[in-house]
């Protein structure tokens, strides 16, 4: 994206995407390097001060549901896996 952080029209489903595969990296440990930081603060931005309407409510849903399906996803995870140190019943 550019650096302007004045309120613009977005393509809400182009940022959205690129901001959940961010996420995606930094909740799976990738380090972002400083650019890719940057870059996701300026298309939450965009997208919280979109013209003609903030898309703010939208991004927090897509936000909402991806961290509900990863606990639900390591929830499940959690336990299938036997801790090394229980006791079998």
């Amino acid at each position: 994206m550019s650096a302007t952080l004045c309120p613009r029209e977005v393509d809400f489903d182009k940022l959205a995407k690129l901001i959940l595969d961010t996420v995606r990296e930094m909740v799976v440990g990738t380090q972002l390097k400083r650019r890719d930081f940057f870059s996701l603060y300026q298309d939450v931005y965009a997208i919280c001060t979109a013209r003609p309407h903030p898309l703010n409510d939208r991004i927090h849903e897509a936000m909402t549901t991806f961290f509900r399906e990863h606990l639900e996803g390591v929830r499940e995870v959690g336990t299938s896996v036997q801790h090394p140190l229980s006791v079998p019943r």
